[in-house]
């Protein structure tokens, strides 16, 4: 897990600073002006960027808690969180690995669908981002899911970037999913 510590660091504050926009500027967002309306739209979107990254971080700490190898890219700037061993991990690590991704997207729906107040603009715009989401897991990893269990291996694709040495953060070493020397 220390490998992933960056990226930890560099997703608590994303979430810090999108929770603390929420608390400071709700005020604000249920007015009617084009500032409510524009910070409601970014409140929002950042908001939907969270329930993102807690996605990624579902299926990780689900592959890692399954005995699952996984690799940090080298750059915090970069899209994939992980990049998951199709050629170490099994099946079941596949399919807990997905699953952890999928309950952390079940539970968003649940909160902002159910638990959240309707009116405000930027809860609207953070259910289309969350209906995105969830839409995006349902027709593109569900199936990748149940065609990964088909198949006798697990789809290349579920690697998201290929693992070599520039690929890989300071630490990692490559082929065991734990910290180098």
């Amino acid at each position: 897990m220390g490998a992933f510590a960056p990226f930890a660091v560099r997703d608590a504050l994303i979430v810090a600073v999108v929770l603390t926009a929420w608390w400071l500027f709700y005020p604000v967002t249920v007015q009617p002006a084009f500032l409510a309306d524009t910070l409601g739209l970014l409140l929002g979107l950042g908001a939907a960027l969270v329930v993102y990254l807690l996605h990624e971080w579902g299926h990780l700490l689900a592959a890692l808690a399954s005995g699952g190898t996984a690799y940090p890219p080298a750059r915090l700037k970069h899209p994939s969180l992980f990049s998951f061993d199709v050629e170490r991990n099994d099946k079941r690590q596949f399919t807990l690995m997905s699953l952890g991704g999928f309950a952390v997207t079940a539970v968003a729906i649940y909160f902002f669908f159910f638990v959240l107040p309707g009116a405000p603009f930027e809860v609207r715009v953070a259910r289309a981002g969350v209906a995105l989401l969830a839409s995006i897991t349902l027709f593109v990893e569900v199936p990748l899911l149940l065609v990964g269990l088909l198949l006798p291996r697990i789809p290349s694709v579920v690697a998201v970037f290929r693992v070599a040495e520039d690929d890989l953060a300071p630490g990692s070493a490559p082929g065991t999913g734990t910290p180098g020397p």
